[in-house]
């Protein structure tokens, strides 16, 4: 029994020691893991033209864009057609989404509407721009039915420093016209245009875009529209006087246009 006693003592001090130096041992510090701080994402100015157009359009679908498969992101800048390439060079946007190829031209070498500025020739094309055109609306209802048909009517030419304001200019001088004197013309935006087809205060809305603008297919829905153009005789000067204005034909297919017509792509 006294042996017994003994041995359970040995043991209890062996385990005892064995505690103590497996406390006392020295224990290798856990594996440290640094932090890595997350990548900035990088944040892009785009600008594209006034809510309602399809530039406006294009521009927040490449934010979105950006947004959803490269997770950056970017703020869309609201600022007429004419205003875009002046934002790139400026550096105040980063993308443009959409410029015209006669505007870029016209940016290159410091003439039309950039004549005064140095030349811009940093400009690339990130992506192909699909036609955009003179879009000329009409109440469907309208006797109006040509270009030469809106002389003393009451015209829109979108705001100020759009680009439908520049190709209307453009198109009273090549056929003789005088774009204030021979028109009541005011300066209305999308949205203010719309709402004046509406309330019957306003003749006709031209936008250059890819048809159908998204703000006019909400106004056709309440006052019915329909797309003008120029007469057969009209498109003849325009193609000798305008090199850069192709003229194109638009099918009935948009808005209550019941016939096709010619204009300006």
């Amino acid at each position: 029994m006294r042996n017994k006693s003994l041995i359970w003592l040995i043991v209890s001090l062996v385990v005892g020691i064995s505690l103590i130096v497996a406390a006392c041992a020295p224990v290798a510090p856990a594996p440290v893991v640094p932090e890595v701080p997350e990548e900035e994402a990088a944040k892009y100015n785009i600008v594209g033209g006034t809510i309602g157009g399809t530039g406006h359009l294009k521009a927040s679908l490449i934010a979105h864009i950006l947004k959803e498969w490269a997770n950056v992101d970017s703020t869309v800048l609201i600022i007429p057609a004419m205003g875009h390439l002046p934002a790139l060079q400026d550096g105040v946007a980063d993308i443009s989404g959409y410029i015209y190829p006669y505007s870029t031209y016209w940016a290159y070498t410091a003439t039309g509407e950039y004549e005064g500025r140095e030349p811009f020739t940093e400009v690339r094309p990130l992506l192909p721009q699909v036609a955009n055109f003179v879009l000329m609306h009409v109440p469907a209802d309208s006797e109006i039915k040509t270009f030469r048909d809106l002389v003393g009517k009451r015209v829109s030419t979108g705001e100020k420093g759009m680009l439908a304001g520049s190709v209307f200019d453009q198109a009273c001088e090549a056929l003789g016209l005088d774009p204030e004197g021979d028109f009541s013309r005011v300066y209305l935006g999308h949205a203010e245009a719309g709402a004046a087809l509406i309330a019957g205060k306003l003749d006709m809305y031209l936008a250059a875009q890819s048809p159908p603008v998204p703000a006019f297919m909400e106004v056709d829905l309440r006052c019915p529209l329909r797309l003008i153009g120029f007469s057969e005789e009209d498109v003849a000067t325009l193609k000798a006087g305008l090199k850069g204005f192709p003229m194109s034909t638009l099918p009935p297919k948009y808005y209550h246009m019941d016939e096709a017509v010619l204009t300006q792509s």
